[in-house]
């Protein structure tokens, strides 16, 4: 499965309905919709909450829309709040873990379907997982606690139905988002340490030239250059205390 999909972005107008334009006040988590709209796509989905800034058709919006060949288009900027998840009421772990008002604490990612059964492609299943395996290593959210059905967080909506039906499918769903994030992270955490040990060593006067040894193609290297730099960082601070001591 392909894991290049097309991101487009078409922002919604500042409205009072469906983009009030505030900043949302931390990430804590991701919530996944079904559009409710069989064989819809992400630009018919995105006019519409366009157009509830007429006011006729309350409040509501998401961040962005993923259709059924992978497809991604972005209405709501990453930062700011879009209503996905009001309610007059919230579950126990939604209130303990996003708030008593969630929408200023999560991103709302509307999911495309075929029919009513509301299962989705594999391709909207494929790109919508790279894409929340990229907000979770963004953020540093947990795969298989901060991602959330609709009716995880308010309790009541069967939303998205297929996931809602069909739990087993959810957890497979957060799954593989894991299995993406994992070898991001064990990335990300070597890059981490590496730069930790070349500010180390620069400081100890051991390496002369810490840009060089702090550069993305060094810190990849498969030798491995971040574990080298870390190993060596430790020997020089050890040694140094057995100076001291002596």
């Amino acid at each position: 499965m392909k894991t290049e999909y097309k991101t487009s972005v078409k922002l919604i107008t500042q409205n009072r309905y469906s983009r009030p334009g505030r900043r949302l006040k931390g990430m804590r988590g991701l919530v996944v919709h079904w559009v409710a709209n069989p064989g819809s796509t992400p630009r018919g989905n995105r006019d519409y909450f366009e157009n509830r800034k007429l006011g006729k058709d309350g409040f509501g919006s998401a961040h962005e829309i993923i259709g059924i060949n992978g497809e991604r288009l972005i209405c709501i900027p990453e930062a700011e709040l879009a209503y996905h998840v009001g309610s007059k009421k919230y579950t126990r772990r939604a209130l303990s873990r996003l708030s008593s008002y969630p929408n200023d604490y999560t991103y709302g990612l509307e999911f495309c379907h075929k029919d009513w059964t509301g299962e989705f492609t594999e391709e909207t299943l494929d790109s919508a997982a790279h894409r929340c395996a990229d907000l979770c290593l963004k953020y540093d959210l947990d795969p298989i606690r901060d991602i959330w059905t609709h009716q995880q967080v308010v309790g009541w909506k069967e939303c998205p139905r297929w996931f809602v039906k069909k739990p087993v499918a959810f957890q497979e769903f957060k799954e593989r988002v894991k299995e993406i994030v994992m070898p991001k992270q064990l990335e990300k955490w070597q890059r981490e340490l590496g730069r930790k040990a070349v500010k180390e060593l620069s400081e100890r006067g051991i390496l002369n030239d810490p840009d060089k040894w702090n550069r993305e193609d060094e810190l990849a290297k498969p030798a491995p250059t971040w574990l080298m730099l870390t190993v060596l960082a430790r020997y020089a601070e050890e040694d140094e205390k057995n100076e001291k001591n002596n």
